[in-house]
């Protein structure tokens, strides 16, 4: 059943008028938007400072192997020099497989940080409909504690079925709808 605007204008004007503004925090959502950045940021500047170890390592193990097979040249003996060399290149083998390990974990840290990206970019984007969602359902909830108010009054009954009707009508996607459904049986039966 289709509600003239002007009827529903004071309907609600009268729901508004009948509750209080809800309480909330309305900051939260940037504060979690701030903390997820802050998060992204560290994440970030971690991965760099392993990355700059990683090379410093690498640049120091070098160094120093160069050291030692400098060293290593003086010996007169080859199968020393061999020996020596096979330990040395599993110990370097040993050392590039650590880094490759690092290196992968890095890739995936900033993997993580891209997807974590993207989600944030989706809440942000989802945000506006939850809010709408939450008014709707805020409204909804204002018309049903309207009529309950109008019912509880004497002769309110059809001013109550009105504004039942109006959340039924309007706000079916609303979880009050059902509720409203609900009273508004409970007057056609109790009349």
């Amino acid at each position: 059943m289709a509600m003239n605007d002007d009827a529903f204008d004071e309907i609600l004007r009268k729901a508004d008028a009948a509750v209080e503004a809800p309480r909330g925090d309305s900051a939260l959502a940037e504060r979690v938007r701030r903390r997820a950045r802050v998060r992204a940021r560290t994440l970030s500047a971690a991965a760099s400072v392993m990355l700059i170890a990683a090379g410093v390592a690498a640049f120091v193990i070098l160094q120093r192997a160069s050291i030692g097979s400098a060293e290593n040249t003086t010996s007169l003996d080859p199968s020393v020099r061999v020996e020596e060399w096979r330990a040395e290149l599993a110990q370097w083998n040993a050392e590039a497989e650590s880094h490759t390990r690092m290196a992968a974990c890095i890739v995936e840290s900033e993997k993580d940080s891209q997807r974590r990206a993207k989600a944030r970019e989706l809440l942000a984007r989802l945000a506006p409909l939850d809010e709408l969602a939450m008014n709707r359902d805020a409204a909804a909830a204002a018309l049903i504690r309207y009529g309950d108010q109008m019912n509880a009054q004497a002769g309110g009954a059809d001013e109550a079925a009105r504004s039942y009707r109006c959340v039924a009508a309007h706000f079916a996607e609303s979880r009050a709808a059902a509720a409203a459904r609900v009273r508004l049986n409970a007057l056609h039966s109790n009349p």
